[in-house]
């Protein structure tokens, strides 16, 4: 089947939080969490909750453990680890929310992309409530993925420095930079970027 992007933000649930137990590797498909106490195959987890540069959400295929849910368990995922992931990181069970419109992709993916091209955006322009983790959805393969949803904001330092997270495959950027009051306060610029570099220079002039 064709695949989609739809909104399909997390809820955290509450005073059941894990500990990963031994480093996990980029690649792995299987944690060693504290206990298994409320999981379930199926279930969705938020591995590293704390650092949102390496959280990911994956899903539970299988859990083998002791007699006693409050045990040490392995914890087999559905796709494996992108991010390596540090022993005693926070490993959080969510519940998945209403799901939003499905946004067609508009350019196959390749495995590891940091963006996806999509024919539309419904839903994905705006962000939730503090409480609420941002995700998206991805359908088409089986079964579905589950990735962080964020909008790039950013502060230049003093010397006009800044830096916008991973990005790949993207041709253009539409930049608009903000000066804090005056008039205008807003000023937009669109920039081809050069990934054979570290650095790609952007000139803003306010009128």
């Amino acid at each position: 089947m064709p695949g989609s992007v739809r909104r399909r933000d997390v809820v955290a649930v509450p005073g059941v939080d894990k500990d990963l137990l031994t480093w996990a590797a980029s690649g792995d498909s299987t944690v060693r969490l504290s206990d298994q106490v409320q999981l379930a195959s199926g279930d969705v987890l938020m591995i590293d909750a704390l650092n949102p540069d390496l959280v990911e959400y994956l899903t539970i295929a299988t859990i083998t453990g002791a007699s006693s849910a409050d045990q040490p368990a392995s914890i087999t995922l559905t796709y494996p680890l992108a991010y390596e992931h540090k022993p005693n990181v926070v490993v959080r069970k969510v519940t998945l929310q209403v799901a939003g419109a499905d946004n067609a992709f508009a350019r196959d993916a390749i495995s590891g992309d940091s963006c996806v091209f999509l024919a539309s955006m419904s839903n994905l322009s705006t962000m939730s409530a503090t409480n609420t983790q941002n995700v998206v959805e991805i359908i088409g393969g089986s079964p579905a993925e589950y990735h962080s949803l964020s909008l790039f904001s950013l502060q230049s330092d003093a010397l006009g420095y800044f830096q916008l997270p991973p990005l790949s495959r993207v041709a253009q950027v539409d930049i608009q930079a903000d000066r804090g009051g005056g008039m205008p306060s807003r000023v937009t610029s669109s920039i081809t970027l050069d990934y054979s570099g570290d650095e790609n220079q952007v000139d803003i002039l306010f009128p």
